[in-house]
């Protein structure tokens, strides 16, 4: 008897588990980057040059000044 009801208890919570993820993984088709993500962004603000200059300066060069620009800037 105690095998029988360990034996349910088993297959519903491996049921159910999959019904969850299986939930989960269709959630949103579209999104890209985690399969489990309901939010996919499609838009990028656009940088203005000054921007895109600072960015490309940290980039080729990480240096504190570099970060300290980015950060009084906005970033």
């Amino acid at each position: 008897m105690n095998k029988i009801i360990i034996t349910a208890v088993a297959a519903v919570v491996a049921l159910g588990t999959l019904a969850q993820e299986r939930g989960r993984m269709h959630a949103n088709p579209e999104a890209k980057l985690h399969r489990f993500s309901t939010t996919v962004e499609k838009e990028r603000p656009q940088l203005n040059q000054e921007t895109h200059d600072l960015i490309a300066a940290y980039r080729r060069n990480p240096s504190d000044a570099n970060r300290a620009a980015l950060r009084e800037h906005g970033y």
